[in-house]
């Protein structure tokens, strides 16, 4: 990053294209140069106003750095200007989210999974904005189960139907969702856990140690599944594997905290 800058800087005083001061925005981020970075994107965008991509890279930089106001303030016009956009609505919705906006972002997240509806990314939003915001969504079942019927072998809808199931307290199909959806993407760390989850719900404590167990080979900072496994080995009577669960969970509660709703939010709209 560091020798790239060095090529760009220079060439940027010469050279005032927006499309060589949105690649110097990518290079002062990764050289951790965030202002630079910032005012780089937008010398970009407010060069070509009607290059989505330009714009979005100014917003997704505001987000990342959770310079919310600044993010609805370019994002907001950007959705007018860019109305079949689906990322574009999704940084709008991210900005007001972290404006404490939820209701607004909420339904901004379930009109964007109506208007692009083979797209899995808005149903993310949907389903996980509520263990935030403490705002449920009424539609969330409804949109996940048309978007499982349209498409029966995508992982993600299985994933997030089967999550909502549990939080709604059915384990049982809660289980047979998540169990389907494993079957689809065997090493997702999260959908161990939460089969876990549903198995502990059912008192099936042995088949919730080998999927939290699982969950931790997969991703081993899984703080939750760690706790997790720590209940069901105590609830089954297994104090050693309990007490290794608890040591592992203790010492990662001590490390910083892992990314919030937001900045996953914003990872995923990246990706």
């Amino acid at each position: 990053a560091k020798r790239a800058l060095a090529t760009l800087g220079p060439l940027a005083k010469r050279n005032s294209s927006a499309e060589l001061a949105n690649l110097l925005g990518s290079v002062y981020e990764e050289n951790g140069q965030s202002l630079d970075a910032v005012g780089s994107f937008q010398r970009a965008a407010e060069s070509e106003p009607l290059n989505e991509d330009y714009r979005f890279d100014y917003i997704w930089e505001l987000l990342e750095h959770r310079s919310f106001e600044p993010a609805c303030l370019v994002a907001e016009p950007a959705v007018q200007d860019f109305p079949s956009s689906m990322r574009m609505k999704l940084a709008l919705g991210v900005a007001w989210f972290g404006l404490q906006r939820f209701r607004e972002a909420q339904e901004l997240f379930v009109a964007t999974a109506k208007q692009f509806p083979d797209s899995d990314l808005p149903l993310y939003y949907v389903t996980l904005a509520p263990d935030t915001s403490g705002i449920d969504i009424p539609e969330t079942k409804a949109l996940l189960t048309a978007h499982r019927e349209r498409f029966p072998r995508r992982f993600l809808p299985l994933y997030l139907l089967g999550r909502a199931e549990l939080r709604d307290g059915d384990a049982k199909v809660a289980a047979e969702l998540l169990q389907e959806s494993i079957r689809l993407q065997p090493e997702h760390a999260q959908a161990r856990y939460e089969l876990g989850r549903a198995y502990a719900e059912l008192r099936r404590f042995h088949e919730a140690i080998a999927q939290y167990e699982a969950s931790v080979r997969l991703q081993p900072d899984l703080a939750e599944a760690w706790y997790h496994l720590y209940l069901a080995a105590h609830g089954s009577g297994d104090a050693d594997r309990a007490s290794r669960a608890e040591a592992m969970f203790r010492k990662l509660r001590q490390e910083p905290e892992k990314q919030d709703a937001v900045q996953s939010f914003v990872y995923n709209m990246r990706e």
